[in-house]
Order: C-alpha cells, then sequence, then structure tokens
C-alpha cells in the first residue's frame, strides 16, 4: 500500500509509523483524517482501549489551535440489550455460528429460543458488519468495529480538550437493502411478544477541533 501511494501521489509523505506513538511535532497539523483506523488500533493492540486514547492524545497534541481531526470508523450501538435474529437462509445461519466461534475478542455468546438467535446487540451488530467477508475472513473477523458508542466518542474527544463540531452514526444503505434484510430479521422481545427493532448502526462520523 505504501508503494502504490508513492506512485499515486508523487512528492508526498510517506511514513509507515505506529499511530499509538508520536508521529508529528506538536502544533504542526491542520487536519487528521482517521477512517477505518481506530477500530484496527483497539483490536491489534490487544483490544485494549488505552490504546485508542493514547493514538486520540497524539493527534490531538499534533493539530494546531482550530485543527481539527475527522474520525470515521464503526460504531458501538447505544443500546446495551439484546436482540433476537432470525435467519431467513441456511448459509447465513451457519456464518453465524462460525463468526461466534472465531470473534477476537472472544467466543461470543448466545442461545437459541425456539426459532430465534438470542444474542447481544452489540454482538448482532458486530456479526452484521462482517458475515459478507469470505476472502479476508481471517483477519476481519478478529477486528472488533464497536470500540465505543458515539457518545462515548464524544466524551474521549471532549476529555482532551477538543470540541465535537459533529457527530452521526447511520447505517449504510446497501449493507441494509442488499444483504441485511434478506438474511436475517432482527427483534427484541416485549411483553406482548416480539417485535422488529432497527438494525445496529454500521458507522460513525465524528469531528474534534481545537
Amino acid at each position: 500500500m505504501i508503494e502504490r501511494c508513492r506512485k499515486r501521489f508523487p512528492g508526498a509523505e510517506i511514513r509507515c509509523h505506529d499511530i499509538t506513538l508520536p508521529l508529528f511535532d506538536e502544533g504542526s497539523i491542520d487536519t487528521i483524517v482517521l477512517c477505518s483506523i481506530m477500530h484496527e488500533v483497539f483490536s491489534y493492540k490487544g483490544y485494549d482501549a488505552l490504546a485508542v486514547r493514547q493514538t486520540l492524545r497524539h493527534c490531538a497534541d499534533a493539530l494546531r489551535p482550530g485543527g481539527r481531526v475527522i474520525i470515521r470508523d464503526g460504531i458501538r450501538p447505544a443500546r446495551d440489550d439484546v436482540v433476537y435474529l432470525t435467519f431467513q437462509n441456511g448459509p447465513a445461519y451457519d456464518k453465524f455460528v462460525r463468526f461466534s466461534l472465531d470473534f477476537g475478542p472472544g467466543e461470543i455468546l448466545w442461545r437459541l429460543v425456539d426459532t430465534r438467535i438470542q444474542v447481544a446487540r452489540r454482538d448482532a451488530m458486530e456479526f452484521l458488519t462482517k458475515y459478507l467477508y469470505d476472502v479476508n475472513w481471517k483477519y476481519e473477523v478478529k477486528e472488533q468495529f464497536g470500540v465505543f458508542t458515539l457518545v462515548g466518542w464524544a466524551e474521549e474527544l471532549r476529555k482532551l480538550g477538543l470540541k465535537v463540531i459533529h457527530k452521526e452514526s447511520y447505517l449504510l444503505d446497501w449493507l441494509r437493502t442488499t444483504h441485511w434484510e434478506k438474511d436475517v430479521k432482527i427483534e427484541v422481545k416485549t411483553a406482548k411478544g416480539f417485535r422488529p427493532t432497527d438494525y445496529p448502526h454500521s458507522t460513525m462520523l465524528i469531528v474534534g477541533e481545537k
């Protein structure tokens, strides 16, 4: 990837570096973009939030006054409840069972309730955002996409003295319409029985300003 970047952007400075360590001089950068980076830091540094916080600290230090850090990544659901999955086809169910055993931080706990799978909403999100991977399965299944909730991300930036000027989370439409709605139904259990619940958001975008 570094060689590709050098060919595509001649004259640009390309560095290969551990992002959890200081990379730029303090007060030297206008904008830092972390696109699908922070869940990699979390996952490949032992699923440790400290590595994420160290990275954010170095980014904040590197920003000039008025500089911004833009983070686009996965998102942990705000609701810490359980959901019930009904699979519409055998391959999707088989992929879930495989995922529950292979997931990076540890085996996912679930149980069969009649024809539904009861599982934590956060774990359902991790499955839904990964089960489409085949070629890269052994890598993607080891990564935890939902590091913090959106509120949690905002709090992390505020702790660094950054002003949160934008934050949102959303579900990519192509995931929902092309795959999720065809493969799995998601519900919650109420006193009146099961009712549909929204699919978890797949992506978040947050901007902090110094």
